[in-house]
């Protein structure tokens, strides 16, 4: 009996020997773990501070690691985690209900499971660069209604933001999956910035929502977003192709040339409409969109661009309804409004008060029965020219010729002056260089039904 005490003992030290003892440690309201590169990971948090700044060292220990857990159920309303952590486990912040601000730390490269799982009183967050994944249910059931997330970003995993609120994300072009339920119960816009994702399926987005959501996608990639055979999430039923507008399970796609743009108007929505009350860009051109947000842009209100020294064009689409008195009210600098298609119903004499003196309008030819029935060169004191957009040879006719001139006036084989400049910027940015191209070639082949 003797013997086996002693070999017993002889064990359990050899044990003690090759596998250390992590202990645990206690340093204010923080109860941490001494890891083996000498690094602390904290464990608990007993504390009850409303605005919480976690430290970066405990008893001069680096603070690396936020443990499974530890802050579960804690009361605070604000966080800032330092940037040495470089892990943050699961549930680290689950049910933390009155959670409002969160600063994530730099050197992470993932959002765990169910990281703020149930912090209801959460309603936007930035995700830093450099994390590569969200993993499942991190952000599920919070008040989440903006999210920023990095260009670093490959994978959202399923049920990442399920049942959370958001209005508007974008999609990073770096994601190549999204999984089941990600989105499921937000009823936001989504934004893509480049390929469709694998793994989406029509639970990815809550069918509960259809007509209060869109998935857009850039222009450059329409093919790829409209292509049945190389993506399995398509349903049995024909993709979009010629109408990007068309359905896909169930939810509107629609391209958009510019992603800045889409975050320059403030819009006022009711119905199945929006009115643009308000214009936050810089540039010197702006085209305004036909949909934001899942809404129609109908009108654009009063003193929507007032008082916008920038803008020299802007053009006006055709599902434009009205135009209202002072909507673009003292823009000392805006020479040219452009209407490329159908003019409004309704264009009020004093939308344009105190322009550049020059300010043109500038409309489709086509549209001349409306614009000018009697060969009229004026409305309302501003001249009004016809024009052909993208056909920058003149000849009334777009053709591969003109998108041919545009290439060769950017590598300057060919001069182009500022009336042919104006026609071939057919993306409407302001400026012309080889989408513009493009889009003239995409538009004879019937990819796209108009500039």
């Amino acid at each position: 009996m003797k013997r086996l005490f002693t070999l017993a003992i002889a064990v359990a030290f050899c044990f003690s020997i090759l596998s250390p003892v992590t202990l645990a440690a206690k340093s204010g309201d923080y109860t941490y773990e001494i890891l083996d590169d000498g690094t602390a990971k904290i464990t608990a948090y007993a504390g009850a501070e409303k605005d919480l700044i976690i430290p970066d060292t405990l008893d001069g220990y680096c603070v690396t690691k936020i443990g499974e857990g530890a802050f579960y159920d804690a009361d605070m309303e604000s966080v800032i985690i330092p940037d040495t952590v470089r892990e943050i486990g699961s549930r680290a912040f689950e049910s933390c209900f009155f959670l409002q601000s969160v600063t994530l730390p730099t050197g992470i490269t993932r959002i765990a499971e169910y990281t703020f799982h149930c912090c209801y009183g959460l309603k936007s967050i930035v995700i830093p660069e450099g994390v590569t994944v969200i993993k499942e249910s991190a952000f599920q059931s919070t008040g989440l209604e903006q999210v920023i997330l990095p260009e670093s970003l490959t994978a959202i995993e399923q049920s990442a933001f399920y049942s959370c609120k958001l209005i508007k994300i974008v999609i990073p072009a770096a994601v190549t999956y999204i999984g089941n339920n990600a989105f499921h119960y937000s009823k936001a816009d989504y934004i893509f910035k480049g390929l469709p994702p694998e793994g989406i399926t029509k639970h990815t987005f809550d069918s509960g929502h259809i007509g209060h959501m869109t998935l857009h996608y850039p222009s450059s990639l329409e093919k790829e977003w409209t292509q049945k055979s190389k993506y399995s999430w398509w349903p049995d039923d024909e993709p979009p192709s010629g109408n990007p507008s068309l359905p896909w399970q169930g939810y509107p796609i629609m391209p958009y040339s510019s992603l800045s743009s889409a975050f320059e108007y403030i819009l006022n929505s009711s119905g199945g409409g929006s009115i643009i009350t308000g214009y936050t860009g810089k540039g010197s051109a702006t085209a305004v969109p036909q949909r934001m947000w899942s809404k129609t842009v109908r009108n654009i209100g009063t003193g929507a661009f007032s008082n916008n020294t920038s803008l020299t064009k802007v053009v006006i689409p055709q599902i434009v309804v009205e135009v209202e008195a002072g909507a673009f009210d003292s823009c000392p600098n805006l020479k040219a409004i452009c209407f490329p298609n159908e003019p409004p119903i309704i264009l009020d004499p004093n939308a344009f008060v105190d322009c550049h003196p020059d300010m043109t309008i500038y409309y489709n030819k086509e549209w001349a029965v409306i614009w000018a029935p009697n060969g009229e060169t004026e409305w309302n004191g501003y001249p009004i020219v016809p024009c052909v957009w993208g056909n920058v040879s003149g000849n009334g006719t777009v053709s591969a010729n003109d998108a041919a001139r545009i290439l060769r006036h950017l590598v300057e084989l060919e001069t182009l002056n500022d009336a042919q400049l104006f026609l071939a910027d057919v993306d409407w940015n302001g400026s012309v260089n080889a989408a513009d191209a493009a889009q003239i070639l995409r538009y004879l082949v019937q990819l796209i039904p108009s500039f």
